[in-house]
């Protein structure tokens, strides 16, 4: 099933029912799927079989990931998260990658706002979000938390990586991605943005926290 943006005609996603669901039928009316999208991204997707007799409810999210708070795994670091240094709380403190902790500045409230679009915010520091110093386009331009603004610098773009995990692109840089700057994996590595390339020091594993 493919889903499309009624009004711009974008391509949203697709899903393929389970087997769980057993023998389908027909759709055979003009309006036997609807699709809603909910204000935390997910989609709630009604279809009618009148062959069957059957009216289905799926509940789906175009990038698996629905609100709520995370920890983000670089591929090229397993045992290090997403961190913002030495637990900081004020506007512009710098964003590494760090051992594992389960601490609240290794954990990211994610909230999506629209398509697959997102905003990250440290639990540390739920007034700052995860951002592109100065909102420049360019690669090795570093990563910090500033203040929570709505700026582009500051809205993140999920996409899929085929073997697993995410790439995640700044609306104000859609050409590149959030790196582990040099593919490093050690403590205090820095993170930046760099143009997409499909290495593991781009790909994040989003956990749920």
């Amino acid at each position: 099933m493919h889903i499309l943006n009624a009004s711009t005609g974008a391509y949203v996603g697709a899903f393929q029912p389970t087997s769980a669901l057993g023998v389908l039928g027909e759709v055979d009316t003009s309006n036997g799927i609807n699709a809603v999208e909910r204000s935390n991204g997910e989609y709630e997707i009604m279809v009618e079989e009148d062959a069957l007799a059957k009216q289905i409810l799926y509940r789906w999210s175009p990038n698996g990931v629905t609100n709520g708070t995370y920890t983000l795994t670089p591929g090229c670091a397993t045992g290090l998260r997403l961190d913002v240094a030495a637990s900081g709380t004020a506007s512009g403190t710098n964003v590494d990658i760090y051992t594992a902790s389960g601490g609240n500045n290794q954990a990211w409230t994610m909230t999506n706002v629209g398509g697959n679009i997102y905003k990250l915010n440290p639990v540390n520091a739920p007034g700052l979000a995860l951002n592109v110093v100065g909102g420049v386009n360019a690669n090795g331009t570093n990563v910090d938390v500033e203040t929570d603004n709505g700026s582009t610098s500051q809205r993140w773009i999920l996409v899929p990586v085929s073997t697993g995990g995410y790439t995640l692109s700044p609306v104000c840089a859609t050409n590149r991605s959030l790196d582990v700057y040099g593919a490093h994996n050690t403590n205090s590595s820095n993170v930046d943005i760099w143009g997409t390339n499909g290495n593991s020091s781009q790909n994040w594993t989003i956990t749920p926290n």
